[in-house]
């Protein structure tokens, strides 16, 4: 990566962030900060609460769009198996784990509950969990409940950021790991420009997340 390229990537973003005109959406950060509100692996009601720590309003995009519907099938899941849903939770965030092997693992019991599923409901036309998206929506999990050390991960925009830094991306993959580890350099940087993290602490607004988030990243790169 040229390390040239990506500070003028990072000097553009922090013209935009003094720009009072500047006005790219919060979602991110408030749905990290409802997350954090609401969010209780140990709560007796896994349903309600896994459903408030979901929510926004004014967007559900990043889980719910076009046949696209991960958060509808992860309450089928804890309908059916609470606890099995609540293990796979408690392993994905286990930050002693190796992170490829966590994320695998729960896209791997999403597809043995979808299996369940099937078989107990034959008339449901239903073929996916959704959660076999590129690692998105588990990254974006990672993301509500790691606000400082983990970014939504989205791989059109990560490919682009690439390109723009002189680095490659290799077609077809989801490079995972690639990204934390990036996003955890170029945040390292953000961080060490006062200016820049204070013009980004201002202008967030009292229903988002006022903490140390990489999705700075994220929406440096998806500007």
């Amino acid at each position: 990566m040229n390390l040239k390229k990506i500070n003028e990537l990072i000097s553009v973003f922090k013209k935009d962030l003094l720009d009072p005109a500047y006005s790219y959406p919060q979602t991110i950060y408030e749905i990290q900060q409802n997350w954090q509100n609401e969010w209780d692996l140990e709560q007796l009601d896994f349903y309600a609460m896994y459903n408030s720590s979901l929510e926004n309003r004014n967007t559900r995009r990043f889980w719910v769009g076009e046949n696209y519907e991960p958060k509808k099938m992860m309450l089928e899941f804890i309908k059916m198996e609470k606890e099995f849903v609540r293990e796979m939770f408690r392993d994905l965030f286990n930050t002693e784990k190796d992170l490829m092997s966590r994320m695998d693992r729960f896209v791997f019991h999403c597809d043995s509950l979808l299996e369940e599923y099937k078989s107990k409901n034959r008339s449901s036309i239903v073929n996916r969990h959704f959660h076999d998206d590129g690692y998105k929506m588990v990254s974006l999990y990672l993301s509500m409940e790691y606000p400082d050390s983990f970014a939504y991960f989205d791989r059109d925009s990560f490919e682009r950021f690439l390109a723009a830094v002189d680095a490659k991306f290799v077609a077809g993959i989801n490079d995972i790991e690639r990204y934390s580890k990036v996003a955890k350099i170029v945040f390292g940087f953000m961080q060490k420009d006062p200016e820049f993290m204070a013009a980004h602490f201002q202008r967030l607004h009292d229903e988002s997340f006022k903490g140390l988030s990489m999705s700075l990243f994220f929406e440096m790169i998806n500007r």
